[in-house]
């Protein structure tokens, strides 16, 4: 894969509080990611709401926030560090910070011009993959309030449609339909009363209960039974 040479700033989103199951993994992954990331000559700047990682060391990042990890808080980053980028003299496209453009004046935007010149590196750029279900969610709301396109920032890793694809079960399993995979039998439910009639419908144990939207396996597990179903689902 050829280097982006857009790309001036990313923002990596960290894991937060370590919990069973998640977080410590990601601050190895984090920490690794932000060393690769500088020694190709990118700028970082990393969010993470736990001090206590490797992460949050200040040699890995060329700036740190420890602050929460929330929609609202990661916006407030990136119009910031857009401000920062302008300061530093990156050739930030004018008005992208706190605008609402139309789409006519976006494409514009990304027209090669004396103002703009796109062959340096001038984008702020969002890594939401290194900080477990906690930076996917913060990264899906922001992409789900239109912050990112408000700002221009662009999420690498992975795309919106990507995340939500590998999050719901069952957008993943049609997906796998699809490409001619087989699935185990399962249906996807929202009731209890939902999920006993899909056991009854498979008609046997053990069965495996997935929450959507959890990457990590928090809230699922193996029934080998009725009672053990019913207090699962």
């Amino acid at each position: 894969m050829p280097k982006r040479t857009d790309i001036h700033s990313v923002l990596i989103i960290g894991a937060g509080p370590i919990i069973i199951g998640q977080a410590c993994e990601f601050d190895y992954s984090g920490t690794q990611a932000c060393k690769a990331l500088k020694e190709e000559d990118y700028r970082v700047v990393l969010v993470n709401s736990n001090p206590a990682t490797i992460m949050t060391d200040p040699e890995f990042a060329d700036r740190t926030y420890i602050e929460p990890i929330t929609p609202e808080t990661v916006e407030k980053i990136i119009i910031r560090e857009l401000e920062e980028m302008k300061r530093l003299g990156v050739p930030v496209p004018s008005g992208v910070v706190g605008s609402r453009r139309s789409a006519a004046d976006s494409s514009n935007d990304q027209r090669p011009s004396a103002e703009s010149p796109l062959q340096v590196p001038h984008k702020l750029v969002l890594l939401p993959t290194l900080g477990g279900q906690t930076a996917l969610n913060t990264a899906m709301a922001l992409h789900r309030s239109g912050a990112l396109d408000r700002h221009g920032v662009e999420m690498i890793g992975a795309k919106a449609e990507a995340i939500h694809k590998g999050e719901d079960r069952e957008a993943f399993k049609q997906l796998m339909l699809a490409i001619g995979l087989d699935v185990p039998i399962s249906g996807t439910a929202r009731t209890l009363e939902e999920a006993r009639a899909i056991a009854e419908k498979i008609g046997r144990f053990p069965l495996i209960i997935r929450p959507s939207f959890t990457l990590g396996g928090t809230g699922g597990g193996i029934a080998s039974n009725r009672v053990e179903f019913d207090e699962l689902a």
